[in-house]
């Protein structure tokens, strides 16, 4: 699988519904790396309370 990413350069290259579901793709993705690396520091930060 390839990894393809766009930015705001490529918005007129695609099609509008195809650009507004990367927006989407993108948010969503976004959304749960925030969401991990939260649980990631949390992980974190209880096990040094418990040292």
């Amino acid at each position: 699988m390839r990894n393809v990413v766009f930015d705001e350069n490529d918005k007129e290259r695609m099609d509008p519904e195809e650009y507004t579901k990367y927006k989407q793709v993108m948010e969503q993705q976004e959304a749960s790396r925030k969401e991990y690396l939260k649980h990631k520091a949390e992980e974190r930060a209880a096990k040094h309370a418990n040292r």
